[in-house]
């Protein structure tokens, strides 16, 4: 199945973010249109003189070139570097080399082992080294590089990445609750599925080729023993502790926690034992008022360890969650879920 079909996989906002990040790069740096004259210098200076666009080949590969790419990048390490796109930055280029490159430097990776770089494609990319550098060197003007922040005001600067890191903690938000509707879409989608297999196989003639295939509705998930999927299709795409309380909230709605899953999760030593927690998962905060829920949610040293805008709900308990997660914990905790969710 695998060789034959690759499907879209899910979604996160988040996966996003570099885009955002080079949005607000590019923003902010100028387009200067080249001359004729100089594309024609960069086009003589790489061995393409008078090749028109649908003519021109790749200076990292030789194959055909679909676009023009920055030797410098504009964006690495999240920062504008200070080239732009100016006529010196650009040569011809294919789509596959420019994705394979993206911010690397060009002289390190055309000869590295990066996916789907000229060396690895097996393209005669010593020779285009030797002859992208003999242009670099002799080309007529070098590509410019700013210094953004002796030009432009430090105060509107950090305005500008501060817009930035709102707009990434608003993704991370949206993807919380696009997580938690996308559960939601799957339990109905897996009924809808289910009924439409049974009626299916009740038609004569009709051979149901892959039973239960509702089952692999969202690739990742874990089956729980009642037919309810345990999501962990975000178990690395969520912080640790968000991860923790949205499937501890979809366990408790589905009344998948048993006596047994309760005591590893409200005793001290076996949440330790289970977890590496220092303190009990869950805490019994029932008919408790604000003052006293608020002290039992403190350590010894008066520290908050319990989430204080958090509860959950179940068996007409309700508790207090452990706000102490670490991510060496998360493989503890998923392997504790996968336990959860299968049958008996």
């Amino acid at each position: 199945m695998t060789r034959k079909f690759k499907g879209p996989s899910v979604k996160t906002i988040c996966s996003r973010t570099a885009t955002i990040t080079n949005a607000f790069g590019n923003a902010i740096m100028p387009v200067v249109e080249p001359s004729d004259a100089e594309i024609e210098a960069v086009l003589d200076g790489i061995g393409q003189g008078g090749k028109t666009i649908d003519k021109q080949s790749c200076v990292y590969c030789s194959e055909k070139a679909t676009e023009w790419d920055h030797l410098n990048p504009m964006i690495r390490d999240k920062k504008p570097t200070g080239y732009f796109s100016e006529i010196w930055n650009l040569v011809p280029a294919c789509g596959t080399c420019n994705q394979s490159k993206g911010a690397r430097d060009w002289a390190d990776w055309i000869g590295s082992d990066a996916p789907k770089s000229p060396k690895v494609q097996g393209k005669p990319w010593e020779e285009n080294r030797r002859r992208l550098d003999g242009y670099l060197r002799s080309r007529p003007q070098r590509a410019t590089c700013i210094d953004i922040k002796a030009i432009v005001e430090a105060d509107r600067l950090q305005a500008y990445e501060d817009l930035r890191q709102n707009i990434l903690k608003l993704m991370k938000a949206a993807d919380e609750i696009a997580a938690e509707l996308r559960s939601q879409i799957v339990l109905k989608a897996n009924r809808l599925m289910e009924e439409a297999d049974e009626i299916a196989a009740e038609m004569p003639g009709h051979i149901v080729y892959e039973p239960n295939r509702a089952a692999r509705l969202a690739p990742g998930r874990a089956q729980a023993h009642t037919g309810t999927p345990v999501p962990l299709t975000d178990a690395t795409t969520l912080p640790i502790g968000h991860r923790v309380r949205s499937v501890l909230q979809h366990l408790a709605g589905h009344n998948h926690l048993t006596d047994d899953h309760l005591e590893v999760l409200t005793s001290k030593e076996k949440s330790h034992a289970a977890f590496k927690a220092s303190f009990a998962v869950l805490i019994d905060v029932t008919g408790m008022s604000k003052p006293a829920r608020m002290a039992a949610s403190r350590d010894d040293g008066g520290r908050l360890r319990y989430y204080s805008t958090f509860e959950l709900a179940y068996r007409q308990r309700i508790y207090a969650l452990s706000a102490q997660w670490f991510e060496h914990q998360r493989p503890l905790f998923e392997a504790w879920v996968w336990t959860v969710a299968q049958p008996g």
